[in-house]
């Protein structure tokens, strides 16, 4: 296989994880705004009682979050894979990160190569059953 070859299935490969990545990342912020967001009630500015204005001064005051509140995708990712076995998390590093191919990385991890497509495909399994289902 030529080089040219090898680093195109490499962006190919990338290019469908980063795409399956963000559907479903978008399907569970979608999801969450469905089931969890309250119906937002609309009333007059000169009805709400003052002590639940805004300060004028301070305006950008934080606000704290609600147990239920949708996490940051990064964050929400950086969970799930947590919750993966080390050496699947290793796995996905080297063939992400790194852009190895699973040649490359049972020569550095001593194992077959199709060892290392099956953690790799129980991994990308793993962490769409913990997005989909969110445990996290």
């Amino acid at each position: 296989m030529s080089r040219n070859n090898e680093c195109t299935d490499k962006d190919e490969l990338r290019a469908l994880f980063t795409s399956w990545l963000r559907m479903t990342l978008l399907n569970a912020k979608n999801r969450y705004y469905r089931t969890q967001m309250p119906k937002i009630e609309m009333i007059p500015l000169d009805e709400i009682p003052p002590e639940q204005m805004v300060d004028p001064v301070n305006r950008y005051e934080r606000v704290e979050r609600t147990p239920n509140s949708f996490d940051f995708a990064e964050e929400y990712l950086a969970k799930a894979y947590s919750e993966l076995p080390l050496m699947r998390q290793e796995v996905l590093r080297l063939l992400f990160v790194f852009e190895m191919t699973p040649e490359e990385i049972s020569q550095k991890l001593h194992c077959s190569p199709a060892y290392i497509r099956k953690q790799k495909y129980k991994a990308l399994a793993t962490l769409r059953k913990l997005i989909k289902e969110n445990l996290i």
